[in-house]
């Protein structure tokens, strides 16, 4: 929208603990009500878990 103040992708961003240290990420795209609010688990080094389709 032209001229609607930015704020930073903070709304979009969260933090959290994971075995690489203290990490910052992109929230899940996916919004619906009851759907979940987050990801499930923090991201681990590359690697740790086998590549799979979901």
């Amino acid at each position: 929208m032209a001229g609607a103040p930015y704020d930073g992708p903070g709304p979009w961003l969260a933090e959290t603990d994971s075995r690489i240290g203290r990490l910052r990420y992109a929230r899940s795209p996916v919004a619906f009500a009851g759907g979940p609010a987050d990801w499930t688990r923090p991201p681990g080094p590359w690697g740790t878990d086998a590549a799979r389709w979901v």
